[in-house]
């Protein structure tokens, strides 16, 4: 199925139309600010509440993604199994005869894709429609989205600018930035490997550093920062060029001694209890803090600690795309070619 992905940034008049593919079965949530989910075919339904009328019963309004005005006979009757065939799939029996007004929002939220599924669409499109509920009506909503979608096998596309909704119920997530897709994947390869600093920090948390390729043998590659070095393994990224890193905080472990491969200290500036051990802040060389697990309160607030981390768990990012950094890439190249032509 083609669908197409409109981003309209705050304060634009427009934005581009990306397509993108969607496949059977699935449930796929893009975020980006202010984006539209449209397509050219008409086996797509979009959500939208103004399909309803809030005087009738959920089961007349059901009955409208079907119209039977002018049905009779075996196909009235057809109609009519039809409708309950829906509302049992989409878990609204028992409340057939209360009137829209009467119910609760995760229930109209119910009554509106039942009307939607009386078309037998081959997906459902949502436009971020719930932005203006309450938060305790809009988990209720999201959750009961995703069981639905399971239940009625039908894809579901959902647009938002809530990245924890994204990962809790999706098979695939799309980022959307700057007018194109920035990174397509499952939750856990957005969550655990972003391939830009932009997606990085969509979900919160991320440990973000500036590094660059002091040296590289083979895979193995020497990268430098302003509060240590490490070595990692990569075949993307080349000799003398300026990354991000980026790593989990439950990745970052803190401990007495430095590491077999990082050699990363600072000081303990904070730390909170999450059940299963402790969530520490340490304070970099540089600055920066830097959050890490702990397993109890082994360190004393303003002691030296070391940081570690397995380096096959960390996420290398490019700087291209970054203007900064393009510019300072250029100048060194630039300035290394005159020193060649001097010499």
């Amino acid at each position: 199925m083609e669908l197409y992905i409109h981003e309209k940034p705050a304060g634009a008049s427009g934005g581009g139309r990306i397509p993108l593919t969607i496949y059977e079965n699935e449930f796929v949530s893009v975020i980006g600010d202010a984006c539209e989910i449209t397509s050219d075919s008409g086996k797509i339904a979009v959500y939208d509440t103004g399909n309803l009328i809030f005087r009738e019963s959920v089961e007349k309004n059901v009955s409208h993604g079907e119209p039977d005005a002018f049905l009779s006979g075996d196909r009235k009757i057809m109609h009519k199994r039809h409708v309950a065939g829906v509302m049992e799939q989409t878990r609204l029996e028992g409340i057939g005869v209360k009137r829209l007004r009467e119910l609760a929002p995760f229930e109209i939220f119910k009554t509106e894709l039942a009307y939607l599924m009386m078309s037998s669409p081959e997906a459902v499109v949502f436009n971020n429609p719930f932005k203006k509920l309450d938060a305790d009506d809009r988990t209720r909503i999201v959750y009961e989205m995703a069981k639905l979608q399971k239940k009625l096998g039908v894809s579901f596309v959902y647009c938002t600018t809530d990245d924890r909704e994204a990962m809790r119920i999706s098979t695939r997530v799309i980022v959307i930035n700057h007018g194109k897709i920035e990174q397509i994947g499952s939750p856990e390869e957005l969550y655990y490997a972003p391939v830009s600093r932009d997606v990085a920090e969509i979900f919160d948390g991320h440990n973000i550093f500036e590094g660059w390729i002091r040296e590289k043998t083979g895979s193995d590659a020497l990268i430098m920062t302003e509060f240590g070095q490490f070595v990692v393994q990569t075949n993307e990224f080349e000799e003398d060029e300026m990354l991000y890193i980026s790593i989990r905080p439950e990745m970052i472990r803190v401990r007495e001694s430095e590491g077999d491969h990082v050699k990363v200290s600072g000081v303990l500036t904070d730390y909170h209890f999450m059940g299963n051990g402790y969530e520490a802040v340490v304070k970099l060389i540089n600055g920066q803090d830097v959050v890490g697990r702990m397993p109890g309160k082994s360190y004393e607030v303003g002691s030296v600690v070391y940081l570690d981390w397995d380096t096959e768990e960390i996420a290398l990012m490019h700087t291209r795309g970054d203007s900064v950094y393009e510019m300072i890439e250029t100048l060194s190249t630039e300035v290394g070619n005159s020193l060649k032509v001097s010499i």
